[in-house]
């Protein structure tokens, strides 16, 4: 979604231009493979104490090792990785694709991904017609894919639910810190986040997603769901494809059907933005810490009471209008004075016809792309 405008309005060029991704997670990931496959460079800017295995796969793509720029801290640590972009901008053949305020991030999501959980919705409507979408959960992150809640809600009337970290609960609490959920960011308010449209903003502990992924991952951790608690084995099997985030999103889930009462024929949708197989490492680490004498059946039973039979109403707040000028006013500080952004163009976006004007240029980017598929030969 970001690079594509880019190109068909000929502004990058992969011949001249390296792309550059700064991701706390999965973006770096998929912008390097794009480039890869573009036949031009990629540039993957994320903190240092991400995941080895996130290191080890950008190793494996990346056309020269340089490629990867390591930023000082973790997860949280945005702002690192935007200084390092200004230094590489000075560069012209550097291209800055940044993830966190280019708006195409959210109109892709709006378009693609709400329209993609659209369909699933559809799908569910013709096995049981009385279903309600009630509410469309994502973690922070860019606040990218919190656009396919924009979607959803102007469809079908669901409530947008933005989640964090509580180690760093930026929305919740004007908060900060570190924290170890891979890929949802926090510490700033993304300029792409259409923060006047949320309803919920949530947080969910590290704690909990390190201690899910062992039970999810771990031969112990699986066999107690499936015998103590009853749990389908298919189901079972599939918990491997959830990695932090992911885990991260399905306890905010479960927290916003308490928080509003929801019954069976109310539904919460939500992504699985990462797997388990990014987390081996820290996997391992986890159990050495905490769980030095083995990991047993006591141990995962604790884990699931507490954090997913568990999970409550503590840390989430149903947004008023005070309660979004609140959040929305936060991003001023990060966006105006630090990045350089307009006031004008920060303001801008309290209004939703603003945003109603951006998910209006999906038809003219296509034409756009039909066009310059013409132009290059390319077949769809």
């Amino acid at each position: 979604s970001c690079l594509v405008p880019r190109s068909v309005m000929r502004k990058f060029d992969p011949t001249v231009h390296r792309a550059v991704w700064p991701s706390t997670g999965n973006y770096a990931r998929g912008g390097v493979a794009i480039s890869r496959l573009m036949q031009s460079r990629g540039v993957a800017v994320l903190p240092e104490n991400m995941s080895k295995e996130r290191f080890d796969w950008l190793d494996e793509w990346v056309t020269d090792p340089a490629d990867i720029i390591r930023t000082p801290g973790s997860e949280s640590n945005v702002k690192e990785i935007y200084d390092a972009c200004h230094e590489l901008a000075k560069d012209p053949t550097n291209f800055i694709l940044n993830q966190f305020n280019e708006f195409a991030n959210h109109v892709g999501h709006y378009a693609v991904t709400g329209r993609a959980l659209g369909h699933v919705f559809e799908a569910m409507l013709r096995d049981e017609p009385s279903l309600e979408l009630a509410a469309v959960v994502s973690a922070s992150g860019s606040a990218g894919t919190l656009a396919m809640g924009d979607r959803l809600k102007d469809d079908y009337g669901a409530k947008i639910v933005a989640v964090e970290a509580l180690e760093c609960p930026t929305m919740l609490y004007n908060g900060y810190g570190e924290h170890n959920i891979q890929g949802i960011g926090d510490k700033h308010i993304p300029l792409i986040h259409n923060v006047m449209n949320t309803d919920i903003v949530t947080a969910v502990s590290d704690e909990a997603t390190d201690g899910l992924n062992l039970v999810f991952t771990t031969d112990v951790g699986k066999a107690y769901l499936r015998d103590s608690l009853g749990v389908d084995p298919a189901i079972v099997d599939q918990l491997k494809h959830f990695g932090f985030s992911s885990i991260c999103n399905t306890i905010a889930a479960i927290k916003t059907v308490k928080q509003l009462g929801l019954g069976p024929d109310q539904v919460v949708m939500s992504v699985a933005t990462d797997g388990s197989e990014m987390y081996g490492s820290e996997k391992a680490d986890h159990l050495a810490s905490r769980y030095s004498e083995g990991f047993r059946e006591a141990d995962a039973a604790a884990i699931v009471s507490r954090f997913l039979l568990g999970a409550g109403t503590d840390h989430i707040e149903e947004l008023d209008t005070v309660g979004r000028e609140r959040i929305f006013n936060l991003g001023y500080f990060t966006w105006v004075e630090q990045q350089g952004v307009s006031l004008a163009d920060f303001d801008a976006r309290r209004d939703q016809g603003f945003w109603g004007t951006l998910h209006g240029m999906t038809p003219a980017w296509d034409a756009m792309i039909d066009e310059f598929n013409a132009e290059t030969g390319v077949r769809v």
